[in-house]
């Protein structure tokens, strides 16, 4: 299973920027949009390849530590894109206990991966910090100085596309109270289709 610990942001949030990025984002080619129907806005704290027989496992440790934390809030800085790539998103604060909940998933969990996350890791180019992360942690998405929180939003096909959706999204602000860790499944994209447990923070 290719799975997600993430930041559920509330209902009403998810909602709210689902129908906001399909509102502009549906004009354009694009290979996804997380519209909040078929695909699940979200945080991403830790990613990792799992077999179904460890899951019971999994939950129980990130539940342990899900309760030792607060609920904290969390707001939209800007919308940019990766770099001149295709894929936009909204940047998010870092707040320290953000920071630290990362860094506890992380380490905490890596003990249940099977193996790197997706196979093409073996087959693209990666700085030495990278493939230093893969071998640690199965991905190096999201962990030590990768962690860089964001909710991603859209995938287009050109990149002009996506300087158009920059444009019609800078103004486009929210923010939550992050009191919810979930237990998420991840397509190829490394974006959620299913939730499967959710965690709250006390």
């Amino acid at each position: 299973m290719l799975l997600d610990i993430v930041i559920l942001p509330p209902k009403l949030t998810r909602s709210k920027v689902g129908k906001k990025i399909q509102s502009v984002a549906k004009k354009y080619p694009h290979l996804y949009i997380v519209d909040n129907v078929t695909l699940i806005p979200h945080l991403s704290l830790f990613h990792l390849r799992v077999s179904k027989t460890k899951l019971k496992k999994l939950e129980r440790v990130v539940e342990a530590i899900v309760q030792k934390y607060k609920p904290f809030r969390l707001k939209s800085v800007r919308f940019v894109r990766y770099s001149k790539d295709t894929v936009l998103h909204f940047r998010i604060s870092k707040p320290a206990i953000l920071t630290e909940l990362n860094r506890e998933i992380a380490e905490k969990c890596r003990k249940f991966r099977d193996g790197e996350l997706f196979i093409w890791y073996k087959n693209s180019p990666f700085s030495k910090l990278d493939r230093l992360y893969i071998k640690k942690y199965g991905s190096y998405w999201s962990v030590e100085r990768n962690f860089d929180p964001h909710l991603t939003m859209v995938r287009y096909k050109t990149p002009s596309d996506g300087a158009k959706m920059l444009k019609k999204m800078a103004k486009f602000r929210f923010n939550f109270s992050a009191d919810t860790v979930a237990l998420c499944e991840i397509n190829k994209h490394g974006q959620v289709y299913k939730i499967l447990k959710q965690f709250k923070l006390k």
